[in-house]
């Protein structure tokens, strides 16, 4: 996920020379840190249903 995530960076920076400003950067990293707790959120969820299953078959 992260490899992509450095693509989708590198296609932004050659089409757009200019660096992002800093609030841009700031907007990025928040994104990027409420995709990862979204990510462990489901995560974790997933985890909990399977051990409910698990435990409705034993």
């Amino acid at each position: 996920m992260s490899a992509r995530i450095k693509n989708m960076n590198a296609s932004k920076s050659s089409r757009n020379p200019i660096a992002l400003t800093a609030s841009e950067k700031i907007g990025y990293e928040e994104k990027k840190a409420e995709a990862i707790k979204a990510k462990s959120l489901f995560l974790s969820n997933r985890k909990v249903k399977i051990k409910t299953r698990m435990l409705l078959i034993a």
